[in-house]
């Protein structure tokens, strides 16, 4: 229990509100899984650790631009501004891409064997843990404001657990990946589509990291 309890502390905790997303996965799991008491003592174990995280988050969000009050007005900014339940508009439609199009490039070849075993097996409880471990991060980045892709490997984990059954799926997604990241350069264009690709996708591939790619983009045609 113990080194279970350390394990998820060290992964959910770091980043406070990230690690509430596991929130649901863990309930379901202790209070279906294992004997009450168990469950309650784990719980208890796990709240009091990743509470703990809370004291080097707020020391460091301190010397963020702005200190503590700009975190928080950021907050507020995100829940009342940027997030699609206030309107629909171009900026808040630019965040639903910012999710929905890094998932589908990066998990292209896995997503089919994800959406079958959701489907087929979702009555088997590790296939439920997948999904409660990826759908409350997923709600929220659709939702809420989602800076850059990377907030994807949050739910990669669980992507993979669920899509793989087999080495040959596993090997076609590391090829695809390593394509992308090798193959793809950005695009200089001013065309809507053609940026929306080079924010979300190409400023993450090799050339665009060697070439400071992501600076030159303050260039080019802004999307807000």
């Amino acid at each position: 229990m113990w080194l279970a309890v350390r394990i998820f502390a060290i992964g959910a905790g770091p980043r406070p509100f990230d690690g509430l997303f596991l929130v649901p996965m863990l309930a379901s799991f202790c209070f279906e899984r294992i004997p009450r008491k168990q469950a309650v003592s784990y719980l208890t174990l796990v709240l009091i650790l990743c509470l703990a995280w809370l004291v080097p988050t707020g020391l460091a969000y301190r010397h963020a631009y702005g200190g503590m009050p700009g975190v928080l007005a950021y907050v507020l900014l995100i829940m009342k501004v940027r997030s699609i339940t206030t309107g629909v508009n171009a900026g808040t439609m630019a965040n639903v891409v910012r999710y929905i199009l890094p998932l589908l490039i990066a998990f292209l070849t896995v997503l089919p064997a994800v959406t079958a075993n959701a489907i087929h097996n979702h009555k088997e409880w590790r296939v439920q843990m997948m999904l409660f471990w990826i759908l409350p991060g997923s709600l929220f980045f659709v939702f809420s404001y989602i800076s850059d892709a990377p907030y994807l490997t949050f739910l990669s984990a669980a992507i993979l657990l669920l899509g793989l059954g087999s080495s040959r799926v596993l090997i076609v997604a590391m090829a695809w990946n390593a394509a992308i990241f090798l193959l793809i350069t950005p695009m200089p264009s001013h065309h809507l589509l053609v940026n929306t690709w080079n924010i979300d996708i190409g400023k993450y591939t090799l050339y665009a990291i060697h070439h400071q790619w992501q600076p030159n983009l303050s260039q080019i045609q802004p999307l807000t």
